[in-house]
């Protein structure tokens, strides 16, 4: 499982500087733009949400499901590489799926022992830091301490998954029921 906590951060070089301290490793920095899909009816019929991602990084094309486990930064994940973008478009939109959320975002990623750690700056929605673990329990301590770590106050930490704050923000129909 994927076991993940966010925050929206003022100042990446500050945290950036931080993680540097702490013995974080830079592993890259790139442009990404993300397509979620989803279906209301689908949801319903399954019992639970999920998003179907396509996932752009200069040529390549990934694909992506994100199920929910019910539990706020948990989630069951798989992947695969796609050839084009264009008829995966096609592929998902003739099902049926509505591409509900498009997001542009500039990520830089580092690695601290076994944490992923992203700052993605989404332009004109705010820079986020991400910090993500594989395991198969949900205990998120670990990331609450990295966090503390970088000054952010847990107030400032969320659980939620960037695509539900952004269908909350533009009252999506979706929002109700994507669960993270």
């Amino acid at each position: 499982m994927e076991v993940e906590l966010r925050a929206r951060i003022k100042n990446k070089e500050d945290i950036i500087s931080r993680l540097t301290k702490l013995g974080a490793v830079r592993s890259g920095e790139k442009e990404l733009t993300d397509y979620y899909f989803g279906d209301i009816g689908l949801y319903e019929k399954v019992g639970h949400s999920f998003w179907i991602r396509l996932r752009v990084e200069g040529d390549k094309v990934e694909l992506a499901y994100k199920g929910s486990t019910s539990k706020d930064g948990i989630y069951e994940e798989y992947e695969q590489e796609l050839q084009d973008l264009d008829i995966a478009l096609a592929i998902l939109t003739k099902m049926g799926l509505t591409n509900e959320i498009t997001a542009k975002k500039k990520r830089i990623s580092f690695k601290l022992d076994d944490i992923s750690i992203e700052i993605d700056d989404f332009r004109e929605w705010g820079i986020f830091i991400e910090a993500e673990t594989i395991s198969e329990s949900d205990d998120k301590s670990k990331l609450y301490k990295l966090f503390e770590k970088l000054g952010i106050s847990k107030e400032d930490v969320f659980e939620k998954g960037y695509i539900t704050l952004m269908l909350e923000e533009k009252n999506s129909p979706f929002a109700k029921w994507i669960k993270n």
